[in-house]
């Protein structure tokens, strides 16, 4: 990713550079069948902001991202830990006072699935998952003129991740919420 950016900002006038990012996620799935309860985990990443105009820019992450649910239904507790790879492509509308406003797709690689029923040990239950998610997502954020930034961000997941046949509806997406803290190294 850098080293496209690098050819890109070589041959015309974009302006880029890089940074780092983490965070802490609220993540759900979207299911009509079962209400999942809120997993909170982080996420942790790279990025690459490209300049294109006064106002605009394209940003392209790569975050590691701890999503899932959990559920608990009358002493029965099921916790889903989902790890993903995300690369989000932003576009963003910039103010000049230091917010951005960012809208996008994102693409993400299921690394780890794990499962816990009822505080007992972790099972893998990665084959039981799409190996990618599509999703849409859209944010806010704010850069200070030391290239320290403030993010949040909502993600909505638009492929069923299940690899079972959900004919009957039951279709079960990605939700997410992340909120976090970046840096922009040589920042102007």
């Amino acid at each position: 990713m850098m080293i496209i950016c690098q050819g890109v900002s070589a041959q015309s006038k974009i302006h880029s550079n890089f940074g780092i990012k983490a965070g802490a996620n609220a993540a759900k799935l979207g299911q009509k069948v079962i209400n999942w309860d809120t997993r909170y985990s982080w996420h942790a990443g790279l990025l690459a902001h490209l300049h294109m105009s006064e106002h605009f820019a394209i940003q392209p992450e790569l975050v590691y991202s701890g999503q899932g649910a959990e559920h608990v239904i009358t002493g029965s507790d099921r916790q889903l830990e989902l790890g993903y790879l995300n690369l989000p492509i932003l576009f963003q509308y910039m103010t000049g006072s230091g917010f951005r406003f960012q809208v996008g797709p994102q693409i993400g690689f299921l690394l780890n699935a794990e499962e816990q029923l009822n505080g007992g040990p972790n099972s893998d239950v990665k084959d039981s998952f799409k190996k990618t998610d599509l999703g849409l997502l859209a944010g806010v954020s704010y850069i200070t003129r030391l290239g320290l930034g403030f993010d949040a961000r909502y993600v909505y997941g638009l492929s069923d991740i299940t690899k079972t046949d959900n004919s009957s509806g039951s279709d079960i997406n990605n939700l997410l919420i992340q909120v976090g803290v970046f840096y922009q190294f040589k920042h102007k």
